[in-house]
C-alpha cells in the first residue's frame, strides 16, 4: 500500500467508485481546499461504502476485486511469481498493466504489437 496521494484538480470527489479503488492503494488522500471552504462531501465518504458486521469488514465487490488484483500483482512481483488465472477480466487487467499499457493494434495487418 502506498502512503499518500494528492487529489487534483478538483475539491469534490465526483466518482465514488474511483475513490473507493484509490482508498485501497493509499493510506491517506489529500486535496487542496481553502481555509474558508468546507467541501460538500457525500455520506459514503465517511466509510467509503464499507461496513463492519461481526468483526468482519464488508466492502463492495468491485473494490475488493481491484484490491485483490493489486495484492496478487505485488506478491507475484516481490516473489518472482507469474500470475495465472482462469478468469478473463483479471488476466486482461494484469497483462495490460504488466506492459504499462503498451499495446498498439495495427488493423491493416491484423497483428498486435507490444511495445
Amino acid at each position: 500500500m502506498l502512503n499518500n496521494a494528492l487529489y487534483y484538480p478538483y475539491i469534490a470527489f465526483n466518482d465514488s467508485t474511483w475513490l473507493k479503488v484509490m482508498a485501497m492503494y493509499y493510506e491517506n488522500m489529500y486535496r487542496i481546499v481553502s481555509d474558508n471552504i468546507i467541501p460538500d462531501d457525500p455520506e459514503y465518504l465517511a466509510s467509503l461504502g464499507c461496513k463492519a458486521t461481526d468483526n468482519w469488514l464488508n466492502i463492495p465487490t468491485e473494490l475488493a476485486s481491484n484490491y485483490m488484483l493489486f495484492l496478487a500483482t505485488e506478491i507475484g512481483r516481490r516473489n518472482q511469481l507469474n500470475l495465472i488465472t482462469n478468469e478473463w477480466a483479471p488476466w486482461t487487467a494484469t497483462t495490460y498493466f504488466s506492459i504499462n499499457g503498451g499495446v498498439n493494434v495495427i488493423r491493416n495487418s491484423h497483428s498486435v504489437t507490444v511495445n
